[in-house]
């Protein structure tokens, strides 16, 4: 048992929630010193605009010399890249860029474990559900152990009451975490893009960090503005605009480099 004097907050672990090309990639890449766990294949774009950017990435479906790791591995192997990320004293800020397909890994083992445990999936199909949901959670506190700044991204999707026609988003992994995972996370941002031709790029890419009624239970740790707007902004623009709110509760070292960015 401690007191209140040993009590330290968490450091912020922020969930990232959007459509496929609404701009998660790139404003993960705005952290300082990012160690990337890259489930999606997708970082081209957001490394285009980054730069000369230095960054740390692994990729758990495909080794060192090009070939692919099967499915059923994925898993095991993303959770031990996780682990050299987390521990690299040079990674400042852990982004895990694909939450939805690491999740999809998840099941799989999850299921295969089962199977080796003679549980007939087939007629207790839930029981791979059951057992993912610990799985993921305890990969989430994993990731916040260490106290370094922590960005996911994940993709959503939409689901229409037949009955009232109300739109409800969701996150878009299995099982019932797609509604209460962000409990887990100090805050849940939204991404999303419009269509602007005014802009150079020919649309707009908007962070929004409180409920909007279009991504899905939104909230914010901090006090930032209700949306914030990236467009066209580099990295290091997008960082000076979170830094001043997201420094604070930065371990001691990050504090001096976030100055410097």
């Amino acid at each position: 048992m401690k007191s209140s004097t040993n009590f330290i907050p968490a450091s912020i672990a922020v969930l990232v929630v959007g459509d496929p090309g609404s701009g998660k990639s790139r404003l993960c890449m705005s952290v300082p010193d990012p160690g990337i766990l890259d489930c999606d294949g997708n970082l081209a774009s957001a490394v285009r605009v980054a730069g000369n950017k230095k960054f740390f990435f692994s990729q758990p479906y495909i080794n060192d010399d090009g070939k692919e790791v099967p499915e059923l591995d994925r898993w095991n192997r993303a959770v031990a890249e996780t682990k050299a990320l987390l521990v690299n004293p040079e990674v400042q800020t852990f982004v895990l860029d694909g939450l939805s397909n690491l999740c999809r890994w998840g099941l799989v083992h999850a299921e295969n474990e089962l199977v080796k445990a003679g549980i007939n999936i087939k007629k207790e199909y839930l029981a791979k559900y059951n057992a993912f949901i610990p799985l993921l959670s305890n990969y989430i506190t994993m990731l916040r152990i260490p106290g370094k700044l922590v960005f996911v991204t994940v993709h959503q999707t939409m689901e229409k009451d037949d009955l009232t026609g109300t739109i409800r988003y969701e996150l878009d992994i299995p099982g019932r975490l797609k509604n209460t995972l962000g409990g887990q996370f100090t805050d849940v941002w939204g991404m999303s893009s419009l269509s602007d031709p005014s802009s150079v790029v020919g649309a707009k890419y908007i962070v929004r960090t409180k409920p909007s009624g279009y991504h899905v239970n939104l909230k914010t740790s901090l006090d930032l503005a209700p949306s914030i707007d990236i467009t066209g902004k580099r990295p290091d623009e997008i960082w000076s605009l979170l830094a001043p709110k997201l420094s604070i509760n930065l371990p001691a070292k990050a504090d001096n480099k976030t100055t410097q960015q």
